[in-house]
Order: C-alpha cells, then structure tokens, then sequence
C-alpha cells in the first residue's frame, strides 16, 4: 500500500494546446503502445517509437524528454478515463452508506477488467509498478477519487469526523489499488479470485473504518 507521494513525476516537455500538437501527441502515444505489444515495457526505446511514428527523434524529444514521460502519458490517459468513470457513478448522490460502498466495489471490478482486458496497458502497468512517476501518477490520482466520495458522501458523516473520513477514504482507495496491481499479474482465474476477496475485505474494513463516523439522524438515509 502506497502511504507516502513518490517524488517527481515525468511531464511530457510541451504540454499540447493547439489540434495539431495534440494529434502529434496521440501519434508518439499510439506508436509506443505498438512498440510495447511488439517488444514490452522494458525494452522500450525513443528511438523505436520515433521509427513507428514516422517522425524524427527530434521531433519526439520535443514533447517527451523519455521514454519514462510517454509512459507517464499513456498511463495518465488510463488514469483519467478511470476518474471520469468514478465521477460519473458519484454524479448522483448516494442514498446510503451502503450504495457508497457498492458504487466503490463495482469501480474496482471495472478498474481490474480494464487492465485486464487491454493487454498493451496490462504490460505497461504491471512493468511501471515501480516507476516514480507513475506511483506519483497513481497517488495523485487517489487523492483526487477521494475528494470525489468524500464530497458526495460527506454528509453521512458527523462534521467533527469528516478529516478522519477523508483519512479512512485514502486508505481504502490504497487498499483496493494495491489490490487490482496484484490481481492483474496473475491470471485470470487467481486474478478474479484475488478481486473478490479483495472486495470482501474491502466491505468489512469500511463496515469498520466507517460506520463509527456517521450522524446518528433519521433523515441520513436519503440523499
């Protein structure tokens, strides 16, 4: 479980504002998903990638400094599909505790089949398990999905709990992160089986961590 922020991340060296960078950006990002299906994370060069792009080595250079910083964007782009995911099931409010907690497992089975389910960003994953950037990638990420229940969820909770509820989210976010980076390396059988008894584990540290912070009123039941 990650408790700490790793250090700096890798930024990409121009961030793309106009159409025409942008498309060049999705061109170097499609080019090394194709070079990782064909050689793998590891052997990932900027060289090879320039080569699949069709562009020159300078051009690469000019909006990646590495290979580290395309792999950053790539698993960025992964990342903010999954934010967009979380908000969009937060989007209504919860009715209960309980549907918080339901909203929160159904996310983590789909944060695992889409790893599974994409084999380039499968292999991308599981080789930048340890990479600064993207563990800062990751962190960031989790503190943002937190901000998210925390504000749809809040006010289920007593207002001299709620630094602890935030607290007791990042914890649980953790958890389940650890979780699916395990469940993916192994196959699918063990994998699937791994999520749910994550997702088990998950519901009794919530019934646990939880459940002490929230308002004894009638009217906290309903949105």
């Amino acid at each position: 479980m990650r408790t700490a922020k790793p250090k700096q991340r890798q930024e990409p060296v121009r961030i793309p504002r106009q159409a025409r960078a942008q498309k060049r950006v999705e061109q170097i990002l499609r080019a090394a998903k194709t070079v990782v299906a064909r050689k793998g994370y590891t052997d990932l060069k900027m060289t090879d990638v320039a080569a699949e792009a069709g562009i020159t080595i300078s051009s690469m250079y000019q909006y990646f400094p590495n290979n580290g910083a395309v792999i950053s964007a790539i698993c960025e782009e992964y990342l903010s599909q999954q934010r967009s995911n979380l908000k969009e099931a937060f989007r209504t409010p919860p009715g209960s505790l309980d549907e918080v907690i339901d909203r929160m497992e159904t996310l983590m089975q789909s944060y695992y089949q889409t790893l599974r389910g994409d084999r380039v960003l499968k292999k991308i994953w599981s080789g930048a398990s340890i990479d600064k950037s993207v563990l800062s990638a990751e962190f960031d990420d989790t503190l943002e999905n937190v901000e998210t229940v925390h504000a749809a969820a809040r006010h289920f909770v007593l207002d001299d709990k709620l630094a602890e509820f935030r607290k007791t989210l990042t914890v649980l976010f953790g958890f389940a992160n650890a979780a699916v980076n395990q469940a993916v390396d192994l196959e699918d059988t063990e994998g699937q089986r791994t999520i749910e008894i994550a997702t088990r584990m998950l519901r009794a540290s919530w019934n646990v961590g939880i459940h002490p912070l929230v308002a004894a009123r009638s009217d906290l039941t309903t949105a």
